[in-house]
């Protein structure tokens, strides 16, 4: 499925696993479908919270 929907180099750490993983526990979350495209979105998402959660914690170190 991964050449249905290219993803962007910057997404070589989501796997196929992974975004089946996150079809089936956000479709079931939401009780409504979630596709590829939405998991991937919600995927990057997390990836960038965790970033900015990171380098507050890293700020917040250093004073």
């Amino acid at each position: 499925m991964r050449d249905e929907t290219r993803l962007p180099a910057s997404c070589e750490w989501i796997s196929d696993e992974l975004i089946e993983h996150t079809v089936c526990v956000w479709s079931e979350y939401l009780c409504r479908p979630v596709g590829r495209d939405e998991a991937v979105e919600m995927l990057q998402n997390v990836k960038r919270l965790a970033g900015v959660l990171l380098e507050i914690d890293e700020k917040a170190q250093d004073v």
